[in-house]
């Protein structure tokens, strides 16, 4: 399930598909003057879709940084105010320093690690925990403007971004340090991973703890503290100078508190006729990608569920049925052995005693001797291991050896008259 909704999310049809659902909902709950800043953040897909073509096609650094500053200028005066143009600026750039290490590398977002990982591309693909992020946050935001506090989503919605990105540069580092040590037999890999999975999800409650409080702080009031202080100690420091410049320290600091904090975000500006104009295309094109993510995402669900609920003979390989006299010993054979195969019957088989003593042996030696990390390379045969780990050449030696190779290579393997003679 993971990874086909890792599939569904990484792909343009999981792109409308998330498209649709959210910018539907908020049509449907919320009056047409909240939708203005909904559409608003919608502008947020110049940077990213840039970002991710010159991340991949343009060779030089310096170019990549110029389409990356040129987008982050055009959306800061697109703002219809000082926050909204910051709010712009900042993710505009935070989206372009994003992309840098990759860059650097020449690599892309998501790597393959192994044959469950799906590997990314094309232009919306990367990352794919990005843009559902991005997406869900930005239906919260239809949620959050019916407080009439731009600036207090501004902070909500930059640290939810930042949030995101941090949750899914983990993972990816996390996939790339498992590949990177692939090689290592006694690597603690499902031990790894569980921990990072409970660091994550303390990480992801906190993170939704503090995004469902910051909001309700007087921020607001706290930025207008901040400001106060500032003309504070600014009319402090120009109290040792002369007087006429104290006069107009003090003259601003008043006209300062007079406004208030109706200063601080500044005055809405009338919409022109082109943005207007502007706004009716790209509300007409979102309407159109609804349509077309509904229709898709349906399509897809009814696909989904038909290869989850049928598959044809050819496919699940109907052996049960018309199955030969000459086979059917082979495949009872093979149904008992699948069956003694589990758990809980491998933990007191020969062979899985004979294997783990082996190991024991190995990793003991690698210790005493002081070999790095005490890692063991898989790629050694029982013998090279055995001279690795330093093992002394006697009868107990050999006879381990022995062993683990009936244990290991044998149609066989060993019994409980082998496990008893080692333990002698």
């Amino acid at each position: 399930m993971r990874i086909k909704l890792q599939a569904l999310t990484e792909h343009i049809h999981g792109f409308l598909l998330i498209l649709g659902i959210t910018a539907f909902l908020s049509c449907l709950i919320f009056p047409s003057h909240y939708l203005f800043y909904f559409f608003h953040s919608f502008l947020l897909l110049i940077p990213f879709a840039v970002t991710a073509y010159g991340q991949e096609k343009i060779k030089h650094f310096v170019s990549y940084f110029i389409i990356g500053i040129a987008c982050a200028i055009l959306l800061f005066f697109i703002g219809s105010n000082f926050w909204e143009k910051l709010y712009f600026l900042i993710l505009s750039v935070a989206i372009m320093l994003i992309r840098i290490p990759s860059r650097l590398q020449k690599t892309d977002d998501y790597e393959i690690v192994d044959e469950n990982v799906i590997e990314s591309g094309g232009l919306f693909d990367s990352p794919s925990a990005g843009f559902l992020g991005y997406f869900v946050l930005l239906f919260f935001i239809a949620l959050l403007l019916k407080r009439n506090d731009l600036q207090t989503i501004l902070y909500w919605i930059t640290f939810a971004w930042l949030t995101d990105f941090l949750v899914y540069t983990n993972l990816k580092s996390l996939n790339r340090y498992l590949y990177s040590r692939r090689n290592i037999a006694n690597l603690p890999g499902k031990q790894i991973i569980s921990t990072n999975r409970a660091l994550m999800i303390a990480f992801s409650i906190l993170a939704l703890v503090v995004m469902l409080v910051v909001p309700l702080l007087p921020l607001d009031h706290i930025v207008y503290s901040i400001g106060i202080a500032i003309r504070d100690f600014l009319r402090w420091i120009f109290s040792h100078f002369s007087s006429e410049e104290q006069t107009v320290v003090e003259t601003a600091a008043e006209s300062l508190a007079t406004s208030g904090q109706s200063a601080m975000f500044g005055d809405v500006r009338p919409t022109p006729a082109w943005l207007k104009m502007l706004y009716d295309i790209l509300f007409a094109a979102i309407l159109f990608v609804v349509s077309a993510g509904a229709l898709v995402g349906i399509g897809y669900t009814i696909l989904m569920l038909v290869h989850r609920f049928y598959k044809p003979s050819a496919v699940t390989g109907d052996i049960q049925e018309f199955i030969n006299e000459e086979t059917e010993s082979t495949f009872l054979q093979d149904s008992e052995k699948k069956e003694r195969d589990s758990l809980f019957s491998m933990l007191f088989n020969p062979n899985t005693t004979i294997r783990k003593k082996f190991k024991k042996q190995i990793q003991q030696g690698s210790h005493l001797n002081k070999k790095a990390g005490n890692f063991i390379p898989v790629s050694l045969t029982p013998l090279e291991l055995e001279q690795y780990a330093k093992l002394p050449d006697d009868e107990r030696t050999h006879l381990l050896h022995a062993l683990y190779e009936k244990a290991r290579y044998s149609k066989d393997g060993c019994t409980k008259d082998d496990v008893a003679l080692l333990k002698k």
